[in-house]
């Protein structure tokens, strides 16, 4: 199943909120945002799983990276994703039909 990805911060005021949400980061959050941003300036090709329970933020805060890193133009070459979740994932063979379902390019 192919999950609408959105960003959250609007287009208008991105960079202030951008700037607003990477300054409000846990150290915990920041030492993730840290780890995206290496994945991101790696030249191979990966895969990144965000693991938490059920609620506490994982899209937001994926999303909320992706405007920021665009903003400090981190994105590198970084010319499509895909957001799926793992929730209700019975094979490897379904995980990977859904990461190629949600291919998205980047804009």
């Amino acid at each position: 199943m192919k999950m609408p990805f959105q960003q959250r911060i609007p287009n208008e005021n991105e960079a202030k909120r951008a700037e607003e949400w990477h300054r409000g980061l846990s150290l915990s959050t920041r030492k993730t945002c840290d780890a995206l941003e290496e994945f991101l300036a790696s030249d191979t090709i990966q895969v990144l799983e965000l693991k938490g329970d059920w609620g506490v933020g994982k899209t937001y805060y994926f999303q909320n990276f992706l405007a920021w890193a665009k903003h400090k133009s981190q994105l590198g070459k970084l010319k499509a994703f895909s957001y799926v979740s793992l929730f209700g994932s019975a094979s490897v063979s379904s995980l990977e039909a859904s990461i190629f379902a949600a291919h998205e390019p980047w804009r």
